[in-house]
């Protein structure tokens, strides 16, 4: 995917922790399960605000609060999520049921509840994106170096060559700003230009890269999941008429490998009467995106529930990551 060797070892590996890690743009704290040097997809996943010490209460929901909180608990649901995807895949570059993920931590945790993603995208006290989301910026250097010093890191890999398969990213809650700063730097000149030139050549391998080499290796994204994304002021979503038009032209760039991104929602946010604001940015990004050819899939999930911060961890569980309508 986005870093290629030659050829691929099919290498079985089993290696999961944490390490803080040190990117280009400063040290974020990385959850990691690694099931393979070639796995048939590597997720990296944003989480949203700390809401374990308001989930105390010992009902049902909280614990489904506490329990979709946990690093460990979110990284295998994503394995077995994105490893259904697999079945029909015909990559012969990875491992076909080996998925790899990744759980960044906030940069920042603000008051304990706060998530602030400081090193990706410049943020307000609370997490919010300071001045919106701009074409030039540290999220995709950041997320690949972060990538390239945790895979570094791991004992089990140190002398296998590793590629990613394809790169998933999911952003769920206030996760989705770093979602949004990474497709406004993808809609960039440079990033087109090194889009294209990803496919064309073969680079450094994704374990061995050399920090210094990093900065100009930055990851080949093939589908972005939103999940319930939502904040407390405007920004949840891409409403910008000219990345999205950008990213279309992208699209263009990548041959047969275009970008997917996917919104997955509940009432809780998209329809929240005091922050009306989310559902409209979520409808117009839609529309932005259909509009320039984009490839986009809608679901919301739980329609007729009552709405609560449970539903809004429980999309985690809903979400149908298949790229056709089922």
């Amino acid at each position: 995917s986005s870093f290629l060797g030659r050829s691929f070892k099919h290498a079985r590996v089993e290696a999961s922790g944490s390490v803080k890690a040190r990117g280009m743009f400063g040290t974020d704290k990385i959850w990691y399960s690694i099931k393979s040097s070639s796995p048939s997809s590597t997720v990296v996943f944003f989480g949203g605000d700390k809401c374990e010490d308001l989930a105390n209460s010992g009902t049902a929901e909280d614990e489904d609060i506490l329990r979709l909180s946990k690093p460990d608990n979110i990284i295998h649901l994503l394995q077995q999520k994105f490893k259904t995807t697999q079945k029909d895949c015909q990559d012969d570059t990875g491992d076909n049921d080996a998925v790899n993920v990744f759980v960044v931590e906030p940069t920042r945790v603000q008051d304990g509840v706060w998530s602030c993603f400081d090193n990706f995208i410049d943020s307000t006290r609370s997490g919010e994106p300071t001045r919106g989301y701009a074409q030039e910026g540290n999220a995709l250097l950041q997320i690949s170096s972060l990538l390239s010093a945790t895979m570094r890191s791991v004992p089990e890999i140190e002398h296998e060559t590793c590629n990613l398969g394809r790169t998933i990213l999911v952003g769920f809650s206030k996760g989705g700003v770093v979602l949004n700063q990474i497709l406004a730097e993808l809609s960039s000149k440079s990033a087109k230009e090194w889009s294209s030139e990803l496919q064309r050549q073969e680079v450094e391998t994704l374990c061995h890269a050399q920090s210094h080499l990093v900065t100009d290796k930055r990851l080949l994204i093939d589908e972005v999941h939103y999940v319930d994304a939502g904040l407390n002021s405007r920004g949840a979503y891409l409403t910008h008429p000219e990345i999205i038009e950008n990213l279309s032209s992208m699209q263009r760039d990548r041959g047969d490998r275009p970008l997917k991104i996917f919104l997955h929602g509940t009432p809780r946010q998209w329809c929240d009467r005091k922050r009306k604001w989310v559902g409209d940015e979520k409808d117009r990004m839609v529309a932005l995106l259909r509009k320039f050819n984009v490839s986009i899939l809608e679901r919301i999930y739980m329609e007729n529930d009552p709405t609560s911060l449970a539903m809004h961890f429980r999309c985690l569980e809903a979400m149908n990551v298949e790229s056709e309508k089922s």
